[in-house]
């Protein structure tokens, strides 16, 4: 499919037999735009409107699509296309189907943009559109209308018409068909080279629908190549009819007896993808992510993705510069007068692993221990990909329903230990990059060791608080003053509930 990149309207036809009709819609100054280049325009297209088509740089300035390349959004990486459906959509009714169904599918369909294009549909409210310089106004309450809409975006409402039931059409691929008009596209049978690939029946040559398009890239009737084949399988491309002489509407080239082999894939072909991108001009990827983190020359300084690219925002007293690739870097500013700010501390996270009823772990200390082997990897995953310190401990309390003259026997055993906290980076041999597995296995060890000097006693639900306690005051655990402080409670205490009874 080539991208067709000036103003004209259109509308899917059906599958099987369903009527090839002009069911389409323009306003009065781009009929007049179109007219003025010979292209008559059947009177049933055009809606009536207040624009001035006596005016000749307003009718050019409708004569060409515009893209929807207004609203890009760094954090999405995606230029965002608000839509809204028109009051009193839901309540729509045509024969079995309803707006409210039709409004649950054209959800489902076109939430597909965001994961095959750079390219996200936000559904917003009716009230939320002036927020906004264009919109896509869906609406239904025209049944003559069809599943039908315009070219590109226009400023303040784009109007797409959706019957309740368009939703059925074509094996549900008409819904993305017409919004991909609004984003700018025509029909792949319109395309240029076409003759290439099928034959249009003499009786729809000439129709708005069929009419082949001429090469070049700034006039109506227009296209560009972007370098992608010819797509049978494009939602844009209409299905093949049967005329009253039983010929199809569209052949393939040089047999007007054989079918076109047209079979739309839902919800949108790879080429109609590609061309939407190429189109839009952008690339799916996270550049930032790609750029790793040193990306704009520190982690410090901030990374916002583009659609080609990323752009650097450095931290006051660096400057952007821009080598000859394009790459963007920060750099400290020439200004001696200038003082950088220094970069921002690492967030300091603190994790404890309290263990309760440690007594009663005999039968599964392996396992325990070996837990804490894994949240310790986790913590150097943490601190390789954020710009975060790590630090990992873990307690051991004892259940507080004590045995028979507990208190007065001699034990070497005891209620509580702690191994205090450490940063995770001790576990990381000198090269900076391998985990040291003879640590980890020596804390687990400890663990194992230490669980096996612990009291055993009844459970209580009291016992989790009181650990917990304890383990956030003692003063053996190092908690730092300015960290993010968390404790992971491993514990056999059921709890009873009115409601629910054991859980």
């Amino acid at each position: 499919m080539k991208l067709f990149k000036f103003f004209a309207v259109s509308s899917a036809v059906g599958a099987t037999e369903r009527p090839e009709t002009d069911d389409v819609f323009m306003n009065q100054c781009q009929a007049a735009y179109l007219e003025s280049k010979g292209i008559k325009i059947d009177q049933e297209m055009i809606i009536e409107d207040d624009c001035d088509k006596e005016g000749e740089e307003n009718r050019a300035a409708v004569g060409t699509v515009t893209r929807w390349t207004n609203l890009w959004d760094p954090a999405e990486n995606k230029f965002i296309v608000p839509y809204y459906f028109a009051e009193g959509y839901e309540d729509l009714v045509f024969g079995k189907h309803t707006g409210a169904r039709s409004m649950e599918v054209i959800n489902e369909n076109v939430a597909h943009f965001e994961r095959l294009t750079c390219i996200k549909m936000k559904l917003i409210t009716e009230v939320e559109k002036d927020d906004y310089t264009s919109v896509i106004r869906v609406y239904g309450d025209d049944p003559n209308k069809e599943c039908s809409s315009g070219i590109g975006r226009s400023f303040g409402d784009s109007f797409v018409h959706m019957r309740a039931d368009c939703y059925t059409w074509n094996e549900g691929t008409t819904i993305n068909h017409e919004f991909m008009h609004r984003l700018g596209f025509l029909h792949e049978h319109s395309r240029a080279d076409r003759d290439e690939h099928v034959t249009i029946h003499a009786n729809k040559v000439n129709d708005w629908n069929y009419r082949k398009l001429t090469y070049g890239p700034s006039d109506i009737g227009q296209w560009e190549d972007l370098n992608s084949p010819y797509d049978f399988n494009s939602i844009m491309h209409y299905y093949s009819g049967t005329q009253p002489d039983g010929l199809p509407t569209i052949s393939v080239a040089g047999n007007l007896a054989v079918r076109a082999p047209v079979d739309r894939t839902w919800p949108m072909s790879d080429q109609d993808a590609f061309q939407l991108n190429a189109y839009q001009g952008c690339e799916m990827n996270n550049k930032c992510a790609d750029a790793g983190p040193n990306r704009c020359g520190a982690p410090f300084h901030v990374c916002l993705n583009q659609p080609i690219g990323y752009e650097c925002v450095c931290v006051v007293g660096f400057e952007r510069v821009i080598d000859a690739d394009g790459v963007q870097t920060c750099i400290r500013s020439p200004d001696p007068t200038s003082e950088p700010t220094p970069p921002p501390a690492k967030l300091v996270q603190d994790m404890v692993v309290m263990i309760d009823g440690s007594g009663s772990y005999s039968g599964y200390r392996e396992a325990t221990c070996d837990g804490l082997k894994t949240l310790i990897r986790r913590g150097i995953d943490i601190e390789e990909k954020r710009n975060e310190k790590f630090r990992f401990g873990f307690t051991l309390y004892s259940d507080r329903t004590f045995m028979t003259e507990e208190f007065t026997r001699t034990s070497s055993r005891v209620y509580d230990l702690a191994m205090p906290l450490v940063d995770v980076s001790t576990f990381v041999k000198d090269d900076g990059k391998t985990i040291d597995e003879g640590k980890l296995d020596d804390v687990k060890q400890s663990c194992i060791t230490r669980l096996g000097s612990m009291y055993g006693g009844g459970d209580w639900e009291e016992d989790v608080l009181s650990g917990a306690i304890w383990t956030r005051s003692a003063d053996a655990m190092n908690w730092s003053e300015d960290s993010a402080k968390s404790i992971i409670v491993a514990t056999d205490v059921h709890y009873w509930t009115q409601e629910r009874g054991l859980t």
